[in-house]
């Protein structure tokens, strides 16, 4: 909002029906102390209208519904989600859908952050990469997200969105970009349009922006990783980095099937046995687990910090890179 509003777009809606908590000063810098139990949507327009007098603000101190989203997005050119529960998302999603609006996607969990622009000039939705809504995954408020996290995916957000009002530079329609704070692990998965795209109506939303249990993967450290390969659990290690990345290290025992060939090969992947997911540094291994429970997968497990934790804390003679 904050750089949207500096770029001097003419007028910017602000959609959101909760209040300010003290736990949101980390992230949401735009509030203060002062701001606490006021509303948010009208706190933020009245803050940024002090910064540029010049926008025409629209405020709905509201949650989008089934009901009201259609109208609530109807007199604006591109929609943003920023929202922190997947049922509010295919709601949106499927609204730019029927009303034709490109959508500025960003979602951000504990150190990672993803930004995809979906629905622009025809192309892929959030429902061609992601099908179905995954059950049992907690919001922000339960996982937690590092402070600066939502100002840097916001930041490319609006990016994107200058991008498109300026026909300018290469839009991340057809592509999701991932990236890791802890290091700085940037990573773009490129998708297709699907039949997902055929939305003809607006669907059932289950716990539409409430705090709801969704399903990001269960987390394993590296040592206890270590332990379990130590007993008699049963176990697969499934590592999804790129070839020339398994021959430099990889765990004994584990399986190599590289991210962009998961679909082609995904009858390899058992949905029996608990399965732990690796990449370099846990940022593919959580999208390849979030494409797999779509797909039915229920136990999966990401391995935190990927190969690279392994290497530094357990097997301090691996390769690393």
């Amino acid at each position: 909002l904050q750089y949207l509003s500096a770029a001097g777009i003419g007028t910017i809606g602000i959609l959101d029906g909760d209040t300010v908590d003290e736990s949101n000063l980390q992230r949401q810098v735009l509030f203060t102390q002062a701001d606490i139990d006021a509303p948010k949507a009208k706190t933020a327009a009245l803050k940024l209208k002090a910064q540029n007098p010049n926008i025409n603000f629209k405020v709905a101190n509201t949650n989008v519904t089934t009901e009201n989203i259609l109208s609530l997005i109807e007199d604006f050119d591109i929609i943003v989600d920023c929202t922190d529960n997947f049922p509010t998302r295919y709601l949106i999603n499927d609204a730019c859908i029927l009303k034709n609006k490109p959508l500025v996607f960003g979602a951000i969990h504990q150190f990672d952050g993803q930004v995809s622009v979906f629905n622009y000039q025809n192309g892929p939705s959030y429902r061609c990469l992601f099908p179905e809504v995954p059950n049992d995954t907690p919001n922000c408020s339960e996982a937690g997200v590092i402070g600066v996290l939502p100002g840097i995916i916001g930041t490319i957000q609006a990016n994107e969105v200058i991008k498109i009002i300026l026909e300018i530079g290469e839009i991340l329609t057809g592509k999701l970009l991932s990236l890791n704070t802890l290091n700085y692990e940037f990573s773009i998965i490129e998708f297709h349009k699907t039949e997902a795209t055929n939305i003809t109506a607006l669907g059932t939303y289950d716990s539409i922006c409430e705090t709801v249990q969704l399903n990001l993967p269960k987390n394993i450290t590296a040592e206890k990783l270590a332990e379990i390969l130590h007993s008699d659990t049963k176990i697969n290690i499934l590592d999804v980095r790129e070839y020339f990345e398994w021959d430099i290290c990889h765990i004994k025992g584990a399986s190599n099937i590289p991210m962009n060939l998961i679909d082609e090969c995904i009858n390899e992947v058992s949905k029996d046995i608990p399965t732990v997911v690796v990449c370099h540094h846990g940022v593919r291994s959580m999208n390849v687990i979030h494409y797999l429970e779509v797909k039915g997968y229920d136990k999966l497990i990401n391995l935190e910090g990927g190969i690279h934790a392994w290497a530094t804390q357990v097997d301090t003679e691996m390769a690393t890179y």
